[in-house]
């Protein structure tokens, strides 16, 4: 055993503060040693240590999150599927099915067969059909034309007592609902007022599409 004399022991205590500052200048690894006493027996512990103007800090990577919260789309109805903000409608085509393929008939009549998560199906990742690329794009389709043929639209009947209606209804947010002051109009049984998100639009489609 080598013991030290104080003077030793000022100038070993010295050396070691320098290279304890050196080390953590450079960004190396310092190892610390606690003594318990005249035995001589202690506890070391490591530590990666960061100098930032002249002080020496130690820094910690943290771990990175995996904690997501999806949103569920499954057995959402039409009109519910296309206002939940992260799902997306998925269409086959009724003449001739790609989910149940058989005999194709000479027509195009889409309906609407699922609902998924808005981002994976926007980038094709579903088992098939097709989805509804107006909600990916965000935009209403045209149903001024052939309806059966244009995803996004259903069949539509006029409300009772109101004004002449096109018949074709577009399936967009809210279409279920509406914000303004006004009260739906009388549907038939099995059918209720369509919106175009704001207010209602004299057109009662099914209640199926509403999640009735």
């Amino acid at each position: 055993m080598i013991r030290l004399t104080p003077r030793r022991a000022g100038a070993t205590a010295l050396a070691l503060a320098v290279g304890v500052v050196a080390a953590a200048a450079c960004g190396g690894k310092v190892v610390f040693v606690e003594d318990d006493g005249a035995g001589g027996s202690g506890t070391t512990g490591t530590g990666t240590s960061k100098a930032t103007g002249g002080t020496t800090k130690s820094t910690t990577a943290a771990a990175p999150s995996t904690m997501t919260t999806p949103f569920v789309c499954d057995n959402l109805s039409f009109g519910e599927c296309v206002t939940a903000p992260g799902c997306a409608p998925i269409f086959d085509d009724a003449c001739c099915p790609q989910c149940s393929p058989g005999v194709c008939g000479d027509c195009v009549n889409w309906e609407f067969i699922g609902c998924e998560d808005r981002d994976a199906a926007c980038d094709g990742n579903f088992d098939c059909g097709f989805v509804g690329e107006y909600v990916c794009q965000g935009i209403a389709p045209n149903c001024s034309g052939f309806c059966d043929g244009t995803m996004g639209c259903e069949p539509a009947i006029c409300a009772f007592e109101g004004p002449p209606c096109q018949g074709c209804q577009a399936i967009i947010a809210n279409v279920c609902t509406a914000v303004c002051d006004v009260p739906p109009p009388p549907c038939p049984p099995g059918f209720v007022a369509a919106s175009d998100g704001v207010c209602w639009t004299g057109q009662c489609i099914d209640q199926v599409i509403c999640g009735l």
